[in-house]
């Protein structure tokens, strides 16, 4: 996120095949006193990553 890396999975292959639902903390210090950020999903040398279908933020400090 913005250059740091907040998580370092590793997700194996499954058969069948299924979605998975991965929650990444983010630090507050990565976000505070930002509008936008920029996320990005990078594999290692060799590697993949998986097909991300979607990616949703929630904002831990919001008054609900």
């Amino acid at each position: 996120m913005d250059g740091a890396v907040i998580a370092a999975p590793e997700i194996g292959r499954s058969d069948p095949p299924r979605f998975y639902d991965v929650e990444y903390p983010v630090p507050a210090t990565l976000v505070a006193g930002k509008q936008d950020v920029t996320v990005r999903f990078e594999a290692d040398e060799g590697s993949q990553i998986a097909t991300i279908f979607g990616l949703r933020m929630i904002r831990g400090d919001a008054n609900l």
